[in-house]
């Protein structure tokens, strides 16, 4: 399951950045100040964690978008719920698997990695694939935390696959959270 930026959120970083452009002409050392502050991956170390994991489910309808990298080859926005605790879930269509997690010591802005790892299957196309990573904008608050839940439904039939499933939060190389569930036939 993925969550996307949103419009305000890329409007915001193009009005930075051609601030930042006119800035360049007038005060070039402010510019080099101001690359340094809006780096993806912060001077600070990162931290993270996942707070709750286990089934879950899409409280609200979901907005399906294409997403060609992922190994549905579509991905969704919708209100998520972690259900109830485990690691272990019952392979069946529409079965949902994630965690809820929180970061600190993140920029602003910053550059999130949600990278999904899963046994070899094979897609529509006759390719195989071990997983995926989409790249998303994030905006954290003034404190430099940032939460969300995070989950992967198995919605295609292709992706009907048992085994270990991985989900990851990365901001650079710097995992924030991570947690694998063992994906089990009836």
């Amino acid at each position: 399951q993925f969550v996307q930026a949103d419009a305000a959120s890329q409007r915001g970083l193009t009005q930075a950045l051609g601030l930042m452009t006119k800035l360049l002409r007038i005060f070039p050392f402010l510019f080099l100040l101001g690359i340094a502050g809006c780096a993806s991956i912060p001077s600070s170390n990162p931290t993270g964690k996942v707070l709750r994991y286990g089934a879950c489910t899409e409280g609200s309808e979901p907005v399906i978008y294409e997403h060609k990298e992922s190994t549905a080859g579509t991905a969704s926005r919708s209100d998520l719920n972690v259900t109830n605790q485990t690691d272990t879930i019952q392979l069946r269509k529409n079965a949902g698997f994630g965690f809820d997690w929180v970061a600190h010591g993140l920029p602003q802005t910053f550059e999130l990695i949600y990278a999904v790892a899963h046994p070899e299957l094979t897609l529509p196309d006759g390719t195989t694939s071990r997983g995926f990573e989409e790249k998303l904008i994030k905006r954290g608050n003034e404190l430099g935390e940032y939460s969300s839940t995070e989950c992967y439904i198995l919605s295609e039939d292709h992706e009907l696959v048992p085994g270990l499933w991985s989900i990851s939060i990365k901001v650079g190389n710097t995992i924030l959270a991570q947690k694998s569930f063992n994906i089990v036939a009836n």
